[in-house]
């Protein structure tokens, strides 16, 4: 009984991780420009081109 608890605590943990997002891939973009102004952290930013 101990160990089917075990399993299903960790099967639910690995669950919730999936279901967040956290397996899937990423990529690390970085952005440089001459001039920022008016740009603050968190800002949505539209890309095109």
């Amino acid at each position: 009984l101990m160990i089917f608890m075990l399993l299903l605590l960790c099967g639910s943990a690995l669950y919730v991780l999936y279901a967040r997002g956290a397996f899937d891939a990423t990529q690390r973009l970085v952005l440089i420009a001459d001039d920022s102004e008016g740009v603050v952290v968190g800002m949505d930013l539209t890309f095109s081109g």
